[in-house]
């Protein structure tokens, strides 16, 4: 651990790296914004934010190889989730992530959780507006504000903010599964449902899945009973508002003992504009 004469100084330390790895990103130095980077996350290597910015200037670095690149992004987006699994800037770059791969649907829920986090996130804000109007996103703004981009990986692999299904879903904090598809089988069981789970992502009690073409073929009849087992059993998860999608499309919500076919009227928890789910 780096020793110092005064409390104040590592911070001011890394604050000051930190700005150097900005001004690096603005010049379009990526390699000199992750030196400036490493320097910091060397003096506050639990800053979740550090690690957030880290994982953009690695993906962005043409100077390391595209294996060592999308290692060192997943790796540093998975400690800022880590450390703090509801850093809103880590949820901004894993939807950018998610969206310079092409994946804009995961990009959308990435980013709506970066906005729910922090409802003035400017840069999440922009990000969605602009997924809305065409499949690739510029750069982050609130980090780089650089238009210049590195062209976007065609296999990025995002990391698990835990190894588990079971696990995530009791632990706090929001997370955001990459597809695992017995992963998925096991939350399914979990949930009680017969509905093919395609994607799932949680913020704080409220949880959000995507089930595919299954919604479809579940008779109208029995949706509302479905949903209401989902509740029930995720009630003893500690999950409390639950929002299901079907190809990206809300179609229910439950809070509580409230069931919804459709949009609830007043909801408790308004799932976030844009929210949406793949696998």
């Amino acid at each position: 651990m780096l020793q110092t004469t005064g409390d104040s100084q590592p911070s001011a330390d890394a604050a000051r790296a930190a700005a150097d790895a900005r001004a690096a990103a603005d010049a379009g130095d990526w390699n000199g914004a992750r030196t400036s980077m490493a320097r910091a996350i060397d003096i506050c290597p639990n800053d979740a934010g550090f690690h957030a910015q880290m994982a953009w200037y690695s993906h962005q670095a043409s100077a390391l190889p595209a294996s060592e690149s999308d290692r060192l992004s997943e790796h540093h987006l998975s400690v800022a989730l880590e450390i703090d699994p509801n850093n809103a800037d880590a949820h901004y770059v894993q939807g950018m992530l998610w969206a310079n791969g092409g994946n804009t649907t995961r990009a959308r829920i990435a980013l709506t959780t970066a906005v729910k986090l922090r409802p003035d996130h400017r840069g999440a804000t922009s990000a969605l507006d602009r997924l809305s109007d065409k499949p690739e996103p510029t750069a982050p703004a609130e980090i780089t504000r650089t238009t210049l981009l590195k062209k976007s990986k065609t296999k990025l692999r995002l990391p698990l903010v835990v190894a588990a299904v079971a696990v995530a879903v009791v632990a706090a904090g929001a997370f955001l599964l990459s597809s695992n598809t017995r992963g998925f089988d096991d939350l399914a069981k979990q949930l009680g449902t017969t509905l093919s789970l395609e994607s799932v992502s949680r913020v704080g009690t409220d949880l959000y899945i995507d089930v595919g073409k299954s919604w479809g073929n579940l008779p109208e009849d029995q949706r509302s009973s479905e949903l209401t087992t989902v509740a029930q059993h995720a009630g003893g998860m500690g999950l409390v508002n639950i929002f299901v999608y079907a190809l990206s499309q809300p179609v229910a919500e439950s809070h509580g003992e409230t069931i919804c076919i459709g949009l609830c009227s007043s909801s408790p928890a308004t799932p976030p504009a844009g929210q949406a789910a793949t696998k």
